[in-house]
């Protein structure tokens, strides 16, 4: 299953943010419409106040969603600010109550803006994502500072105790200044991309249309159902022929009836990129 979480300001790209996430989502999610569970929530909610949060999801995860998703987007126009914390809550929470029994569940945050809309936070002393309008003050309002270390705990939380990796796409050159923050929110979601930045960075359509096909090609390629395999019989994983270790940055069991596997990081990327890149289980003797 995957949820798309979906923030986005008119920009000089050639086109809006928003027009551009709508023509690669159509460009790479069509061919997998039967494939991925697809749901959404855009935030904040539309026509509301600067950082209210949705109800829900706008968007249920389900196949056969693509057409759904991309006439929501089509509907919908992006305002306000970036609760970030707070969504990625409500999204990993849909995910848990999503029954699955075939494929893994991933977040995937596309975002231009910075995480805020923490009220907890001081005006005074916080990092502001936007510029104050009245000169000598340090941040206009708390729902203005940056709200990095919440979201990176949430993120955090969200792989470690449910093992949901969040995928982390900034777009537009804006983001370049917070690219410290969304590399460690793409390092603590567990499914960080190879290189510098860690984060999938993107200035362009071609460059967004790039990023989620590495990423629904991960999500489709490095998940594997294991049949026969007993509870203390133990398993070697190899890719390439390479042992892979197990664990967090490797492969692990996504459910305890140990019937599900999933790779992750450089191994779940060799198997996503490479058509000469396999991944073999085998019940050691």
């Amino acid at each position: 299953s995957m949820v798309d979480n979906l923030d986005g300001t008119d920009a000089g790209m050639g086109a809006s943010r928003w027009e551009i996430l709508q023509r690669s989502l159509s460009t790479v999610l069509p061919p997998l419409d039967q494939q991925l569970a697809l749901g959404a929530i855009i935030y904040p909610a539309e026509n509301t106040l600067r950082c209210d949060l949705p109800s829900g999801s706008d968007l249920v995860p389900a196949r056969g969603n693509v057409n759904a998703l991309l006439d929501l987007l089509r509907r919908t126009s992006p305002t306000g600010g970036t609760p970030t914390a707070a969504v990625l809550g409500i999204a990993s929470r849909t995910l848990l109550n999503t029954p699955t029994a075939s494929s893994a569940r991933a977040l995937v945050l596309a975002t231009d803006g910075a995480p805020n809309c923490n009220t907890a936070l001081n005006p005074s002393t916080c990092v502001c994502t936007s510029p104050p309008t009245t000169p000598g003050v340090n941040c206009g309002s708390d729902t203005l500072c940056l709200d990095d270390t919440q979201t990176i705990n949430t993120i955090t939380a969200t792989f470690r105790d449910e093992r949901i990796p969040t995928y982390v796409i900034g777009i537009g050159s804006q983001l370049n200044q917070w690219a410290g923050t969304l590399d460690r929110m793409a390092v603590a979601g567990g499914a960080p991309r190879m290189g510098t930045p860690r984060y999938y960075s993107v200035a362009n359509q071609n460059e967004l249309t790039d990023a989620f096909t590495r990423i629904t090609a991960q999500l489709t390629r490095c998940t594997f159902l294991v049949n026969g395999v007993g509870s203390n019989e133990p398993l070697t994983v190899r890719v390439n022929g390479v042992d892979v270790a197990q664990g967090p940055n490797g492969w692990e069991w996504t459910n305890v009836a140990r019937t599900e596997l999933v790779l992750h990081g450089v191994s779940c990327d060799q198997v996503a990129m490479g058509s000469t890149a396999s991944a073999l289980v085998e019940c050691a003797p």
